[in-house]
């Protein structure tokens, strides 16, 4: 299809297409003419993507093209893409950010490291056992759980993992 096609299609303008084009978060289509080029399924799908994180997570175009770099390159493992992505969508800082990690990573030590449920939790389900973001603030979350005398347990958290994770799975596939 044409530009003014994947417009129509999208929903996005041409003027936005051609944005995220230069911006690198859309690979160019296929060269017809000099002029003119033939985008395809893969275009749509990512211009989906582009405006999910846009408009629902709100995400600014350096993070959705740090997203976007991860997908296209082959090296990168899938585990990378996702805790990208999640970090993106759930508003966490940015990961690339080494002083915020590092004082959340010194809060953490002066609480008294980790709390003990999720590395437990991590082994259970066979997620990486990797420091992230996402990590970081389910740490946090657990110690305010634990501040309201609410159950913070490697069973309590079973129950919504296992079927979270089934979910995620599913999606994945």
């Amino acid at each position: 299809m044409l530009l003014h096609e994947l417009a129509e299609a999208t929903g996005v303008s041409a003027a936005s297409i051609k944005y995220y084009r230069r911006e690198g978060l859309l690979p160019p289509g296929e060269r017809i003419t000099t002029t003119r080029q033939d985008y395809g399924r893969a275009h749509v799908e990512r211009l989906e993507l582009i405006q999910v994180l846009r408009e629902v997570a709100g995400a600014p175009i350096a993070r959705i093209a740090r997203v976007t770099a991860l997908l296209d390159d082959p090296d990168v493992p899938l585990i990378e893409v996702l805790a990208e992505s999640q970090t993106l969508a759930l508003g966490l800082e940015d990961p690339t950010d080494e002083e915020s990690a590092a004082v959340e990573a010194d809060g953490a030590k002066a609480a008294g490291g980790e709390h003990p449920s999720i590395a437990p939790l991590l082994a259970h389900l066979g997620w990486p056992d990797v420091d992230s973001a996402p990590r970081r603030a389910l740490d946090r979350l657990l110690r305010s759980l634990e501040e309201w005398e609410a159950p913070t347990d490697l069973g309590m958290l079973l129950r919504y993992a296992e079927p979270m994770a089934q979910i995620a799975r599913s999606d994945v596939d």
